[in-house]
């Protein structure tokens, strides 16, 4: 982000998508530059060494050809004044799955940011070694301008997604086959259950990941089928907090951390234990309720995320603080 002669404010992108027209960029009303990295001396050329007030690193690059400008920016890059970087998803395992990670823990590079966005309840922040007053914990965020509710035609079925820490044979044998169910995920589940039940349908994530926000909302409810009490007890608050600010129901475990943005009844429902009979009983609850209350607890969710998850209020923050 950068001030331009006129005293606006320039906010100039660095990315590897695939395509320019990626829609986080069509909702950017913004007069820098989209740049699409490949390589260092076009990058430079594009910078010609212009003064920035603020470069906001967005997660990790996974991709190596990008291990380059990301680390130059951070490094060497010398017209800037903040180097901030924000955590828009759990910190990598150490286990090589994105090898920057593990090169910026060896030669402790995350000390060149001047602040550091981490998720709360990300437990890998303690091997970064870093100062303490520079580690900055925020709640989970979304989008919640392109997570809108819309209208488009609900096809009735139960959806759910992810891989973490997921039981999906609770969640199918308390379906059973009354309902339909949809799940976006990038494991497999044993060909048996396939078979058993040929009202689940398995989507790949990553594959699909543009098509995530329609199958949401095309849902009837959508369930996350996670223990109650688990390591982390966050997981599954992408999918739920993205469900509920587009207006829809979601049954999510009863734990500490779930009770901060759910009322049972109000605004989603939660569950006490993750068996069978529990989430049998919990489905049937939810999917017989009237479609005035229906109504009411879809808006109900959308208010609570917009107040409270919403990543506008964490993006303001970092405007006002580094940027006026």
């Amino acid at each position: 982000m950068r001030i331009s002669k006129k005293n606006s404010v320039k906010i100039d992108i660095i990315h590897d998508y695939a395509n320019i027209n990626h829609y986080r960029f069509k909702i950017i009303k913004n007069n820098g530059f989209n740049h699409k990295y490949f390589d260092m001396k076009k990058l430079l050329r594009i910078l010609n060494n212009k003064y920035y007030k603020l470069i906001l690193f967005i997660d990790l690059p996974k991709n190596k050809h990008t291990f380059i400008p990301y680390l130059y920016l951070l490094n060497k890059y010398n017209k800037c004044k903040y180097r901030i970087f924000y955590a828009n998803h759990l910190l990598p395992t150490s286990n090589g799955s994105i090898p920057i990670y593990n090169l910026m823990l060896k030669k402790n590079y995350f000390n060149n940011f001047n602040f550091l966005y981490i998720l709360e309840y990300d437990n890998e922040c303690k091997k970064i070694l870093v100062p303490n007053n520079k580690l900055i914990l925020r709640n989970f965020a979304v989008d919640t301008y392109y997570y809108s509710p819309q209208k488009i035609k609900n096809e009735g079925y139960i959806f759910s997604a992810g891989d973490a820490h997921r039981d999906y044979n609770i969640l199918i044998k308390a379906m059973g086959k009354q309902y339909k169910l949809k799940i976006y995920m990038n494991n497999f589940l044993p060909i048996d259950i396939l078979k058993n039940y040929p009202n689940v349908e398995l989507i790949n994530l990553s594959k699909n990941i543009f098509n995530l926000k329609d199958a949401i909302l095309k849902s009837n409810l959508v369930v996350l089928p996670v223990p109650v009490k688990c390591r982390n007890l966050t997981y599954g608050n992408s999918i739920a907090f993205i469900s509920m600010a587009l207006g829809k129901i979601v049954l999510c475990p009863d734990n500490i951390y779930y009770r901060r943005y759910i009322q049972d009844g109000y605004n989603g429902f939660l569950y006490k234990r993750l068996d069978e009979k529990e989430i049998k009983n919990k489905i049937l609850e939810i999917m017989n309720i009237s479609d005035v209350l229906s109504r009411k607890i879809e808006k109900n969710a959308r208010k609570t995320i917009v107040e409270k998850a919403s990543n506008y209020s964490i993006v303001k923050e970092i405007f006002d603080v580094y940027i006026k």
